[in-house]
C-alpha cells in the first residue's frame, strides 16, 4: 500500500522511511513530523530528494516498496540526541544499511546543541556496538544487488557510447584547454620539448 501523504501524528519526534526490499532506511526528526513527511514525499516524487541514494532507491523500487514509521515521539529539545540514537541503531549513515547522508543528526529548527547534548552524543557513539547482520538482512542485501549491472563490470553499448559522443561534440574540454595553455607558457621560455601528452 502506498505511503499516505497524511500522518496520524504531527507531534515532535523521530521517524524513518524503510525500503522493505533492501532493508535500508532513512532516519530523520522533526518538530512537525506530518509536514516533514509530506516534504520528503514531494521531493521524492519530483526526483529532487537531498539523499541521492534514497532517491535512486525510490526510483528503482517505487513508492509501494517503502514504509513510513514513527520511531518515537519526543520533545523538540531532545530531537538531536534521539535522532542520533536511531541513526546509530540502524546504521543508516552507512550506505550498506541506509540512505542518511551524514553520520551526525542534523539541526532541526536551527536549535544549537548544548554542551551536555554533545557530550551525550559522543558517549553514545563511543559505546556503540556493531551488530552482525541477520541471515534475513543478508538475503535482502543480496536480492537488492540482483540485476545491478554496476556491480558486474557492465559496459556501455556501442549505441550508448555513440550518443554520449554526439552530445559532447563541440563542447569545451577543460583539461585539454589547460594543457594547451601550459605548453604555450613553457615554449617561449625555452622548453621546446614539451608535448601535451606528457602533461
Amino acid at each position: 500500500m502506498p505511503i499516505s501523504d497524511h500522518s496520524t501524528s504531527s507531534d515532535s519526534g523521530i521517524y524513518r522511511f524503510l525500503c522493505v526490499v533492501s532493508g535500508k532506511c532513512y532516519v530523520d526528526s522533526s518538530a512537525h513530523m506530518a509536514a516533514r513527511k509530506a516534504e520528503h514525499l514531494r521531493d521524492l516524487r519530483n526526483g529532487k530528494h537531498a539523499s541521492k541514494q534514497f532517491q535512486n532507491s525510490w526510483n528503482k523500487y517505487g513508492a509501494d516498496a517503502f514504509r513510513y514509521e514513527i520511531l518515537e515521539e519526543v520533545h523538540a529539545a531532545d530531537l538531536f540526541l534521539r535522532e542520533q540514537y536511531w541513526i546509530d541503531h540502524f546504521r543508516s549513515e552507512d550506505k550498506a544499511h541506509g540512505f542518511n547522508i551524514l553520520p551526525a543528526a542534523g539541526p532541526p529548527l536551527g536549535i544549537k546543541r548544548s554542551d551536555e547534548t554533545k557530550a551525550k552524543m559522543r558517549a553514545s557513539r563511543r559505546n556503540r556496538v556493531e551488530k552482525p547482520f541477520s541471515d534475513e538482512h543478508k538475503a535482502n542485501l543480496s536480492k537488492s544487488l540482483i540485476g545491478n549491472q554496476r556491480t558486474k563490470g557492465h559496459r556501455l553499448s556501442a549505441e550508448h557510447r555513440a550518443k554520449l559522443s554526439a552530445v559532447s561534440k563541440g563542447k569545451p574540454r577543460p583539461y585539454v584547454s589547460l594543457a594547451i595553455l601550459i605548453v604555450r607558457c613553457l615554449i617561449p621560455r625555452g622548453h621546446t620539448d614539451v608535448r601535451i601528452q606528457d602533461l
